[in-house]
């Protein structure tokens, strides 16, 4: 077989975690008997394992000056603390502590959760909710990328983080990382990904100069392989909101439960739930979501509409639920937010998804590249005919500031959970429901004359025309977009 490196032993230290729920499985339902050799065996991965609580300490993570961006430290350091800082690595990471916990007991690890994922988010989070690394930790500059399967980790870990503490935080930025940057890094029909995705990109292109810690210039197109190819007993929660049908056994015997919904580009979710008994049905309500959120159950000609009351940890609203059918309709209410990012940026937020200037462009494709050959390229039968290489050129303007006072919300004509969505609905023009904004062009200059740096600031921030109205999207929607946005005045 194949011998493995250094390297490769650290990388199954740092990930030990993800072997320790396995056997956390295995012990909760296929003991064999052996359950203190399965304990006995998540110690020895934990013990001899490169563990996140060590690194998810002030003196570590700040003595270490994990708070700055990676690429204006000294290469030495960086190198050292590599497995730590590998995006994957840490979107993987940020639920180690939870899965530590369960089999020691130690609460102080729910505090060092919290830290993991505040510190990561806070130095290295995008405005779509995953990890900013390319592939090693960055900082927050917009034009850093993040890799997709670093998404997908992030999201896993915060679900797990969610369904092992119960803070409803983690599962608010689960839903962040699933609506916004996972589908953003996805061609509408699935067939092409990104390696490399950038809160602003107003283009995905071989770029002139590449400017990822060590991705190649192809990393930001679509394609094949852009880059390295890689509650109680009788009670049920709906955790991570979306459409689904869930059967299921509780100590009262059997439920359904099937929920019908345009979320989370609409915010009103049905649902029909057949139990054999009474039982206890949670709805979590996410953290941005307004006071006049309401419910209405409905059963044996019954009907009432209550304001919601979550528990303030988990976010959850009990609802208690006779024999028989139930029918409910569950509405969230929610205003525009924003966020601010570096050099006096905006993300703008609606509900659960992230809003970005809608960058228009025309697309060119080729048969599949090597990521390590991009000059040559795979045969016809190599793989389907479906799988092409895509680069993304724009045609519109991309470098806006926008007047966040400005922002209007505008909704489509039927709101029900009953709304069709398009399919695919992470494509362009085919969301319900937009964002508008008095914006005007300015002067903002390119990093490496490759892809757009910081913005001006202060006094060189100035309109370089009128101003306009701008149309914000769902972030996933537009494959070339600007998420994060200089401020400027337009009240004048």
């Amino acid at each position: 077989g194949d011998i493995l490196s250094a390297g490769d032993y650290q990388w199954g230290q740092v990930r030990s975690q993800d072997m320790i729920i396995t056997l956390q499985w295995l012990y909760e339902h296929y003991p064999g008997n052996q359950s203190q050799m399965l304990l006995d065996n998540m110690n020895f991965l934990h013990e001899k394992g490169l563990n996140w609580e060590d690194w998810y300490n002030k003196a570590a993570y700040f003595g270490q000056r994990m708070n700055k961006d990676l690429n204006t430290l000294n290469i030495n350091l960086t190198t050292e603390n590599y497995p730590f800082e590998h995006g994957v690595n840490v979107g993987q990471g940020l639920k180690a502590v939870a899965v530590v916990r369960r089999f020691t007991h130690n609460d102080s690890l729910i505090q060092t959760a919290m830290d993991g994922v505040n510190w990561t988010m806070t130095y290295h989070g995008a405005s779509s909710g995953t990890i900013l690394a390319d592939e090693r930790l960055v900082g927050l500059a917009p034009y850093s990328g993040s890799e997709l399967c670093t998404s997908v980790e992030t999201m896993y870990s915060l679900s797990y983080l969610y369904g092992a503490l119960g803070t409803n935080y983690y599962a608010d930025r689960a839903e962040l990382a699933a609506f916004n940057s996972l589908p953003a890094m996805l061609t509408p029909d699935w067939w092409g990904r990104q390696y490399m995705e950038e809160p602003n990109q107003p283009y995905a292109q071989n770029l002139s100069e590449t400017p990822f810690y060590n991705t190649n210039s192809w990393g930001q197109t679509f394609g094949l392989e852009p880059n390295y190819p890689c509650f109680g007993e009788n009670a049920l929660a709906h955790a991570l909101l979306s459409p689904g049908t869930a059967k299921t056994t509780l100590s009262g015997g059997n439920v359904t439960v099937s929920c019908t919904t345009a979320y989370p580009f609409l915010q009103t979710l049905s649902y029909i739930v057949t139990a054999d008994a009474p039982m206890d049905f949670y709805v979590r309500v996410p953290a941005w979501a307004g006071s006049n959120s309401s419910v209405t159950v409905n059963f044996n000609a019954f009907n009432a509409s209550t304001p919601i009351s979550p528990d303030p940890e988990t976010g959850l609203h009990k609802l208690s639920l006779p024999e028989g059918t139930s029918n409910m309709s569950y509405t969230l209410s929610s205003i525009i937010r924003t966020e601010a990012r570096e050099n006096d940026t905006v993300a703008v937020y609606k509900g659960a998804l992230l809003y970005a200037l809608d960058v228009t462009n025309t697309n060119t494709s080729t048969l599949p590249k090597p990521y390590n050959d991009p000059s040559t390229f795979y045969n016809e039968s190599y793989a389907p005919p479906e799988s092409m290489d895509w680069e993304y050129h724009n045609t519109s303007a991309w470098s806006y500031a926008i007047d966040p006072s400005t922002l209007c919300y505008n909704e489509p004509n039927d709101t029900s959970s009953y709304y069709t969505l398009a399919d695919p609905i992470f494509a362009p023009g085919a969301p319900p429901g937009y964002i508008t904004a008095r914006a005007c062009e300015i002067d903002w200059p390119l990093f490496l004359g490759s892809v757009p740096g910081y913005p001006p600031t202060g006094d060189a921030k100035k309109c370089l025309g009128d101003a306009k109205e701008v149309k914000l999207v769902p972030y996933a929607s537009a494959k070339t977009h600007m998420a994060e946005l200089p401020v400027i005045d337009l009240s004048s």
